[in-house]
């Protein structure tokens, strides 16, 4: 195609083997520490029960961090709820023991999809 939009099998591969080169250095979790929700709004589809994470749980994510973290180059943590501000504690710990584990030596971000 003349506008550039097509790609040859050659160039999707080239493409593809770029990406999954790229993914397969970073450490991507979805965490939802929490089901519930402060807000309640009317528009809402989610039941929001006043569901947390428990202790082994969170322990049990710790340790596939530890065991896991040395195999990539970035880990990313999305973090989701529910509202998961309603577990700040939890973020914090996890968040502090994934900063703890890289000492600066591997990069580190996270996002947050709250209220």
């Amino acid at each position: 195609n003349m506008q550039g939009m097509l790609l040859n099998e050659y160039e999707i591969k080239q493409i593809t083997s770029t990406l999954t080169k790229h993914y397969n250095e970073i450490l991507l979790l979805t965490i939802m520490p929490t089901e519930s929700c402060n807000f309640r709004c009317a528009y809402c589809y989610e039941n929001h029960d006043d569901i947390v994470m428990n202790e082994d749980i969170i322990q049990g994510l710790e340790k596939y961090i530890e065991n896991s973290y040395h195999q990539y180059n970035h880990i990313s943590i999305s973090w989701f709820g529910g509202e998961p501000t309603l577990c700040k504690k939890t973020i914090l710990r996890i968040n502090q023991k994934v900063k703890k584990l890289l000492n600066c030596e591997k990069k580190y971000s996270f996002s947050m999809t709250t209220n």
